[in-house]
C-alpha cells in the first residue's frame, strides 16, 4: 500500500547496510513476509518506512541462527555442525614388578632342571627318539606277521591254500585296523598336548 509519512522511508540497500547483510537478504526477507508491516511502496519500488520498526519485525519473524541473513536456505537452521569426538587412546599396560618377573624366570629354570634331571634318570625319553623307536618296532612287527602265512606253509605243508590264504587275510585286517586306530590317536595327539619335547618313559 502507498502511503505519506513524515519520516524519509529507506532504500533497501540502504537497510540492507543497516543491518550488515545483503540487499537480496532484505529483498527475500520482504517475499517470504517477514518484512511486512514496515514496507511501504514509493513510485513502484518497495522501502523501509521505519527502520527502528524493520529490526523490530525482522527479529519478530526470523529465527535466530538465521537473523543476520535471512538469504540462507531455513533448513540451514536446524541443521548442526557435526562434532567430532576423540577417543582417549588405551593405556598400555604397566610392565610387571621386578621381582614378579624374577620369580618367572627362577620357576622356569626349576622346571628345565627337573626335566634334565629326569631326563639322566631315564624317567624321561625325548619325544622325537621314542617316536623314532616306535615307528621302528611297529615295521619289524609288520614284517613278521606278514611272512607268518608262508612259514606256516612250510611247516605244515598239508595246509591247505585256502587255509593259508584266509590266515593271510586276517593278518592283514588286524594290520589295517591297528593302523586306523594309530592314524586317528595321532591326529588326537597333534590338537592337544603333543608339544612337550619329553615324553615319560
Amino acid at each position: 500500500m502507498t502511503t505519506t509519512s513524515t519520516v524519509k522511508p529507506v532504500s533497501l540497500r540502504g537497510y540492507a547496510m543497516h543491518r550488515g547483510c545483503t540487499h537480496e537478504a532484505v529483498r527475500k526477507a520482504i517475499s517470504q513476509g517477514r518484512l511486512k508491516n514496515s514496507i511501504v511502496t514509493v513510485n513502484g519500488k518497495p522501502k523501509i518506512t521505519d527502520v527502528g520498526a524493520a529490526d523490530a519485525e525482522w527479529s519478530a519473524t526470523t529465527r535466530p541462527s538465521a537473523a543476520d541473513d535471512p538469504s540462507w536456505p531455513e533448513a540451514m537452521a536446524d541443521k548442526a555442525l557435526p562434532v567430532r569426538t576423540i577417543e582417549p587412546t588405551t593405556a598400555r599396560p604397566a610392565p610387571p614388578p621386578r621381582a614378579e618377573s624374577l620369580a618367572r624366570l627362577e620357576a622356569a629354570k626349576a622346571e628345565l632342571a627337573e626335566i634334565e634331571l629326569k631326563v639322566k634318570r631315564g624317567e624321561y625319553a625325548p619325544t622325537a627318539e621314542l617316536r623314532d623307536e616306535i615307528c621302528r618296532l611297529a615295521h619289524e612287527t609288520k614284517t613278521k606277521l606278514l611272512a607268518v602265512p608262508s612259514k606256516l606253509k612250510q611247516r605244515r605243508p598239508e595246509v591247505s591254500r585256502d587255509a593259508i590264504r584266509e590266515v593271510d587275510d586276517l593278518i592283514r585286517e588286524a594290520l589295517t585296523s591297528i593302523a586306523d586306530a594309530g592314524a586317528a590317536a595321532g591326529a588326537r595327539t597333534q590338537h592337544g598336548d603333543d608339544s612337550d619335547e619329553y615324553d615319560a618313559a
